[in-house]
């Protein structure tokens, strides 16, 4: 028998030569049904980069309009595109499901794309080129009702919890969204929707303002209180390793 049969490990269609450090590539023929099962199983995590990529468009065209230069279509392609950069949410989690395909990566790059889309939109959405101030100028009317300390509270809670999911599940915990995390997220979606919506066409309906800023405030109120379980389970977690064993 050749030596080199014994030191040979495979792994997949690869084989390593320890001995050598070597890592080559297989001749014998792949297997089609283990690369169709593995190109299934990464597709939710594909669904999750094309949101990425729609985040990033709708940042963009953030960036480059303001509440006085846009247009109702300008708004309406943001909208769209927005609604349908959240709807792959729903999208990716249930394939994610339905192919047994629930990775570590992808629970990591979930959260991380909605982060990078809502805390964009918000930060965007209470700068001077959306906020602005009514009483200065007659032109921004048409502002979006976001005022910055709502912005920075949001962002502060999404880094808070974060740094904890981090801390948590690289402990073997498992931090992955709770009913409040996910009611978060539904009203911070339905209150940029709201916004977006009365900027484009009800800017001048007192009704509509008053459903926006009370939108605002509940989805102040569940952010806030969605970072509760978090914060509960890291400190069981601390207490447990605190306490004295025995």
């Amino acid at each position: 028998m050749d030596a080199s049969m014994d030191t040979e490990r495979t792994f997949g269609n690869h084989g390593i030569v320890p001995s050598l450090g070597v890592i080559y590539w297989r001749t014998d023929p792949p297997n089609p049904d283990t690369e169709a099962l593995v190109m299934y199983r990464i597709f939710p995590n594909v669904v999750t980069g094309l949101r990425l990529a729609m985040a990033i468009v709708v940042l963009v065209l953030m960036s480059c309009g303001d509440a006085i230069s846009v247009t109702s279509l300008y708004l309406d392609t943001v909208l769209v595109l927005f609604v349908v950069a959240m709807l792959t949410d729903w999208v990716d989690g249930y394939l994610a499901r339905k192919l047994n395909a629930i990775s570590q990566f992808g629970r990591m790059l979930d959260p991380f794309v909605d982060k990078v889309l809502i805390c964009g939109l918000f930060i965007l959405l209470s700068g001077p080129e959306w906020g602005g101030r009514p009483s200065e100028s007659p032109a921004f009317q048409n502002t979006s009702g976001v005022p910055a300390w709502l912005a920075t509270i949001i962002v502060i809670r999404e880094l808070l919890v974060s740094m904890l999911r981090g801390f948590g599940e690289a402990g073997g915990f498992d931090y992955s969204a709770r009913f409040l995390g996910k009611m978060k997220l539904c009203t911070q979606t339905g209150a940029v929707v709201v916004i977006l919506l009365v900027m484009g066409h009800l800017a001048d309906r007192r009704w509509a303002l008053l459903i926006r800023d009370a939108g605002l405030l509940i989805t102040l109120a569940i952010t806030i209180l969605s970072s509760a379980p978090y914060l509960k389970m890291t400190a069981s977690r601390l207490w447990g390793e605190r306490r004295p064993s025995g």
